[in-house]
């Protein structure tokens, strides 16, 4: 029997499909966590810049005009809570809500204002 040489056989083009199938389905499955993660991390970019600049816009008002409050702005809502001044120094909280991918997300900024 004469054996040819120069092409491959049907059985391993199907193997060669299947590993590369199996591949590619690997890759595809690990891009939605990915894209997941990336989107928590803008949002945990979003809300860091934005507390850090309520406490600047706050830490330039004194002792005397820092209050907490509640706020919502830009698809983020929370909750300032502010002790009293001690010594010349406000500590305080920010409890921020965010909403990414149909599900809440919370997180607690802690500052500590001099005056």
């Amino acid at each position: 029997m004469i054996r040819n040489s120069d092409g491959f056989t049907l059985i391993e083009v199907i193997v060669a499909i299947f590993l590369l199938t199996l591949g590619l389905l690997g890759f595809l499955s690990s891009a939605a966590p990915i894209a997941r993660m990336a989107a928590e991390g803008r949002g945990y970019t979003k809300e860091s810049a934005w507390v850090a600049t309520q406490i600047e816009a706050r830490r330039s008002l004194g002792c005397s005009g820092i209050a907490g409050g509640i706020w919502s702005e830009d698809g983020l809502s929370g909750v300032w809570s502010l002790g009293s001044a001690n010594n010349g120094i406000v500590d305080g909280q920010v409890i921020v809500r965010n909403v990414m991918w149909s599900r809440a997300k919370i997180d607690t900024f802690a500052m500590t204002i001099p005056c």
